[in-house]
């Protein structure tokens, strides 16, 4: 048996982010990654009835053509909304919606993925945070961090990421400047971060409502995806194959596919 998986030579959105050396992407790359999560997540939620639950920077890859695709579904949920949400404490430290709780107490659904793509998209547009190791936030919450070693994070908390836009929010009201703020977010950018890290899970809009969010349709600095044919030219094109690849063994041990016959 041969596992084939698609390369994706550009690796995942955080080494993007930290090979970038500045501070966040520019804001229309953001916008055409985070477009495309939304469509994957719209498929995951309306098609298949599938909560992704451990959406992060690591957890999308970038293919040759600079398209966003997800990988490592080994916390996804089926049957989120039929079997009536899910309650377990999973996921990945700091982008866990606040309505996750160890204690169980409370189902959620989708609304999770839409919390989690706000924070993918704040630590896009501003470069996000530094590491922060294991002894910083308790010995409990230890396995819910990345193993990468320079993560790019968003604030540490809901109230920190609440605080976060406030502060942002007095600023532009204010019109002064903002020394946290990176030049390349604009108002739109701040609106769709504020809409899907609200608290409420209900106020974050689900992912096909969303595509509606002025972010897509009426920022000024992007051309506006509007149509549903806006949205489709962002899929990559498929190409397929006549007949489907078969790799030609050279040797009869299964361990040909690492080298072994020829000692590399």
């Amino acid at each position: 048996m041969a596992l084939v998986m698609e390369y994706c030579p550009n690796g995942n959105l955080n080494d993007f982010i930290v090979r970038n050396g500045q501070p966040g992407l520019p804001e229309g790359l953001s916008r055409k990654l985070i477009a495309e999560v939304l469509l994957a997540l719209g498929y995951l939620h309306d098609e298949l009835d599938v909560v992704f639950r451990d959406l992060k920077p690591e957890n999308i890859v970038l293919d040759a053509g600079m398209h966003a695709k997800l990988t490592d579904f080994g916390l996804a949920k089926a049957e989120a909304s039929s079997g009536m949400g899910a309650r377990s404490f999973v996921g990945s430290m700091y982008f866990v919606a606040p309505e996750v709780t160890p204690a169980a107490s409370r189902r959620y659904g989708p609304a999770v993925d839409i919390y989690a793509l706000g924070l993918v998209a704040w630590v896009a547009f501003t470069g996000g945070v530094t590491s922060r190791n294991a002894s910083e936030v308790g010995f409990r919450d230890a396995p819910l961090l990345s193993s990468c070693h320079n993560q790019r994070l968003p604030p540490e908390s809901h109230e920190a990421m609440r605080a976060w836009l406030d502060e942002r929010r007095e600023v532009q009201d204010t019109a002064g400047p903002s020394p946290q703020q990176s030049p390349r977010m604009s108002s739109f950018a701040f609106a769709f971060v504020d809409t899907t890290t609200s608290t409420e899970p209900l106020r974050r809009g689900s992912a096909s409502e969303l595509r509606d969010h002025p972010f897509f349709t009426k920022s000024p600095l992007h051309p506006p995806l509007t149509e549903f044919s806006d949205w489709v030219a962002l899929l990559p094109s498929v190409v397929e194959e006549e007949e489907p690849m078969s790799p030609a063994s050279v040797c009869t041990e299964d361990s040909w596919a690492y080298g072994a016959a020829t000692g590399e």
